[in-house]
């Protein structure tokens, strides 16, 4: 197995990043508004993505995470843990995450702020 992690940014755009250390190269973030889809080749190990979100692009403070794992049920679905802080200061934000108990591969992030900078990261 090969343990060459790699650190770069799967999107960019002024005011916004998703920074993903994994091992190769061709994982692929598409952002709209407060939705994020990942494209995760299956033979990929990611260790952590990290996101800058500003807190204007959430909608009532809640972000929408997919994985694009095409898990098929609660016992092969990816849990990440997950940390949030404000860019101004590093203060932790209190966040909660909800499962998706329909499609698999996705989870919802709560409680970001509007008006900050927010970033996430999740960590496998």
């Amino acid at each position: 197995m090969n343990l060459d992690f790699k650190e770069y940014l799967a999107y960019s755009v002024p005011g916004e990043e998703i920074r993903v250390r994994a091992v190769g190269e061709q994982i692929v973030a598409n952002k709209s508004g407060n939705q994020i889809n990942f494209i995760i080749p299956d033979e990929h190990n990611v260790m952590f993505i990290t996101l800058r979100i500003p807190g204007n692009q959430l909608l009532q403070g809640r972000l929408q995470i997919d994985l694009g794992h095409k898990a098929t049920s609660w016992s092969d679905r990816p849990c990440p843990n997950i940390q949030a802080w404000r860019e101004s200061d590093g203060t932790m934000i209190p966040i909660t995450v909800t499962l998706d108990t329909k499609e698999f591969d996705k989870f919802y992030i709560n409680n970001l702020v509007a008006g900050i900078t927010n970033y996430v990261k999740l960590s496998f």
